[in-house]
């Protein structure tokens, strides 16, 4: 993380309206656990994309793919927010983000928040997407490890833990850097949910892949 901030800081002091710089700069802060660094650098990101309407992004994203990384940094900063408790920012900062780029892993966040908040429906509703569209990719890209995993993710939130522990023993081999990312997506998954008995067994049992690698 030390090093990726060194190259980050100069990139940004190289260009100080990098917008794709700042945000990975607040995602490397979020990851070390530094969350007011984190939501400092994603709302300074997102100031610099939103100098554009948001309608106009919209249409850019759907033209050109150009909006995925202003959702990104929106996205992020939920994720951040999620972290910290406040749900509600979370949920608004998802609602924006799935509205620029619908993708199954922003599906997948704002579930997260609505599992916290009982919100069980709206829960479903996201997971479902999620887990088609993860599908969809599965089955054109089998090899596809951060599809896999987040698939497998999908299916145990949603609580389809057969389909889930498969998915995940089927991801048994993959370099370790695709289960390390895995752990720690189930560690915030847990975050919120700790008492989810199926998650633990999982995330233990990659764990026990990683020591053995």
């Amino acid at each position: 993380y030390e090093a990726a901030l060194a190259d980050l800081d100069r990139a940004i002091e190289l260009d100080e309206k990098e917008a794709w710089a700042i945000a990975n700069r607040g995602e490397t802060y979020r990851l070390m656990g530094n969350y007011e660094a984190a939501l400092a650098d994603f709302d300074r990101a997102i100031n610099l994309y939103g100098k554009y309407p948001r309608v106009i992004w919209i249409i850019i994203n759907r033209v050109f793919g150009m909006g995925r990384r202003y959702a990104y940094a929106i996205a992020h900063r939920g994720v951040t927010y999620r972290l910290m408790g406040n749900y509600e920012a979370a949920l608004a900062d998802f609602d924006r983000a799935i509205e620029l780029d619908e993708n199954d892993w922003y599906c997948y966040d704002r579930s997260i928040v609505y599992l916290a908040k009982s919100r069980l429906n709206a829960a479903e509703k996201d997971l479902q997407r999620a887990i088609t569209l993860a599908k969809q990719k599965y089955q054109n890209e089998p090899g596809n490890w951060n599809n896999t995993l987040n698939l497998a993710l999908y299916r145990l939130a949603a609580g389809q833990t057969a389909d889930a522990e498969r998915l995940y023993r089927e991801s048994a081999d993959a370099p370790a850097g695709f289960i390390r990312e895995a752990i720690l997506d189930l560690e915030y998954f847990l975050a919120v949910l700790p008492e989810h008995e199926q998650a633990i067994a999982m995330r233990n049992y990659l764990l026990s892949r990683v020591q053995k690698g």
